[in-house]
């Protein structure tokens, strides 16, 4: 990094957060949020809960990442056991794939809510239709890029995102971030935002 920034004179960054990094090193600096592909990522279209088997009326919380460990997927099957606790007839769709996921469907058995959780697999020309069906989509951990697109591109399809504090997110959310972001790193916290948005 002190290698490219050498004779750079701005720097753009992703996540707000980055501002504040050292390396930055007090050159004029920008947040620009990832680009959301509005031809793709729009509210108005079809949605795959028909395929799924789903009705309209059935609350439906969504995660999506790479099912590898370190991303919070067990945090997200931790808050859906919450959020049923008050909502039994919720459903959980997790998009993604990965090496992980025999674990968490060993764990998602021991927390009691399989029947209820869709492996969706991985999608990409399909993605917004599977952003549409979801009535909420949690986010428990920060993605690759540190730029939490998943978050941008789930509200582009009018998909509300409730999520830990994670840096950056407030910036993302704007507005709506002291609605959507738990007050703690705890299932319990977070479940009380996915059931005020449900």
């Amino acid at each position: 990094t002190p290698y490219m920034l050498e004779r750079t004179q701005a720097v753009a960054v992703v996540n707000e957060a980055f501002l504040l990094y050292p390396s930055i090193d007090g050159r004029p600096a920008f947040f620009t949020p990832p680009p959301v592909d509005h031809r793709q990522f729009h509210p108005d279209g079809a949605n795959v809960r028909e395929t799924y088997g789903l009705e309209s009326s059935d609350p439906l919380v969504g995660f999506i990442g790479k099912v590898s460990p370190e991303r919070g997927f067990e945090e997200g099957l931790r808050v859906f056991r919450e959020v049923k606790r008050q909502r039994p007839e919720a459903r959980m769709m997790i998009i993604g794939r990965g090496p992980h996921r025999q674990f968490l469907e060993r764990l998602s058995s021991e927390l009691g809510i399989a029947a209820d959780v869709i492996w969706a697999g991985y999608h990409e020309e399909d993605l917004a239709e599977h952003f549409r069906a979801m009535d909420v989509l949690l986010f428990t951990r920060t993605g690759s890029d540190e730029g939490h697109r998943a978050v941008s591109e789930a509200m582009a399809c009018g998909t509300p995102v409730v999520s830990y504090p994670i840096e950056g997110v407030n910036a993302v959310l704007g507005t709506l971030a002291h609605r959507m972001i738990s007050n703690s790193a705890q299932p319990e916290a977070l479940a009380r935002n996915v059931l005020s948005v449900l």
